[in-house]
């Protein structure tokens, strides 16, 4: 049996120079899968579209699975950073209106980069970490409390954590159906509609 091919960055950059070669090769992976699809990377066409010699990319990365779970690793850190922005930011008056500003972050970080996520989730056995997976619900969940904190009187008698958990998964499971579905698409309305009513309810006391 073959084993695992090692997904971890080979060095991790400190320097400025560093980092700036490590987002150009991220960069130019991505323009490659929105404009291929994961069919057409390789790490010598990834070095030829971020400007780079094979040599200084393997520097960083050992092959091109490193490259995209590093991409995965970015894309969940920075879901996190939205919806916590989205909180900061947020007017909700009610639960709903809570659910909502949560709801909205997952969804346009799922339809922004839609060949990325279907990527994700297409590669997952190669690229995925489960514990990063595991992290990124429980982060998830811990955001969504705090979301809901305040409306709390509106939220019926449970355990709260399996509550939200059951939540940020249908949320999560429905995203990504809606990505492969011929019938339905993140990007519509009703969905998001549908997918509001169906949290809102479950919570709601």
């Amino acid at each position: 049996m073959k084993s695992k091919k090692s997904v971890s960055i080979r060095k991790k950059p400190s320097q400025d120079r560093s980092k700036d070669t490590v987002n150009i090769i991220l960069k130019a992976t991505t323009h490659i899968i929105d404009q291929v699809g994961v069919s057409g990377i390789s790490t010598n066409k990834i070095a030829e579209k971020a400007g780079i010699s094979i040599g200084s990319l393997y520097q960083y990365f050992p092959n091109k699975e490193s490259i995209l779970a590093k991409l995965m690793h970015d894309y969940l850190n920075k879901q996190h950073q939205l919806v916590s922005q989205a909180l900061l930011k947020s007017d909700a008056k009610s639960l709903k209106e809570a659910i909502e500003v949560v709801l909205n972050v997952i969804i346009k970080s799922k339809s922004h980069q839609i060949q990325l996520n279907k990527l994700f989730i297409e590669n997952f056995t190669r690229i995925g970490d489960i514990k990063l997976l595991q992290d990124n619900h429980k982060k998830l969940i811990e955001i969504f409390k705090l979301a809901i904190t305040p409306y709390k009187n509106e939220v019926r008698s449970g355990d709260l954590e399996l509550m939200l958990f059951n939540c940020i998964q249908s949320i999560l499971m429905i995203s990504v159906s809606t990505l492969f579905s011929k019938e339905y698409s993140i990007k519509d309305q009703k969905v998001k509609e549908e997918m509001l009513e169906l949290v809102y309810r479950y919570l709601k006391a």
